[in-house]
């Protein structure tokens, strides 16, 4: 991820990263150089459009809502007006009668150890670990918004 660009560069310069904030980055000189085959960062949060969509953590990737993407912002997001307007609107099959959201059910959990193509929607049997994943989510959030510049 580009955040973890600085904390990687800083010992590569021979200096020490800052004291006075928290960094949000991992220094990436052990993979770099072959002393590990995974990354130590755990867990792994996707941004969009500055909001967190999912995140990845051990085997299960959890997406609290998937967007069709839009530029420059992805209008379907619920945090924007179009978002709310289309998570609301429905389509009904004139010859089957079928009834469908517009907007494709969220939220989304994937085991990416057994469905590496993330194919296939374990939510339901798995609802403790989304309901994990998405407390990790709000943990990060109201961290965050409650020291949004991240000094010490």
């Amino acid at each position: 991820m580009n955040i973890d660009l600085f904390p990687t560069a800083v010992p590569l310069a021979g200096l020490q990263p800052p004291e006075d904030r928290i960094i949000d980055g991992s220094d990436l000189c052990p993979l770099l150089v072959g002393d590990t085959h995974e990354s130590s960062r755990d867990p792994l949060f996707f941004f969009n459009a500055n909001v967190i969509d999912g995140i990845r953590s051990g085997r299960w990737k959890y997406y609290r809502w998937v967007n069709l993407y839009t530029w420059p912002v992805p209008l379907d997001k619920p945090s924007t007006v179009v978002g709310r307007v289309a998570h609301a609107r429905t389509y009904t099959d004139p010859v089957t009668g079928e009834t469908v959201d517009l907007v494709g059910h969220d939220p989304l959990l994937f085991d990416v150890r057994a469905d590496k193509d993330e194919s296939y929607d374990v939510t339901g049997a798995h609802g403790a670990e989304a309901a994990q994943l998405q407390a990790a989510i709000d943990k990060w959030e109201r961290e965050f918004f409650a020291n949004p510049r991240g000094w010490k």
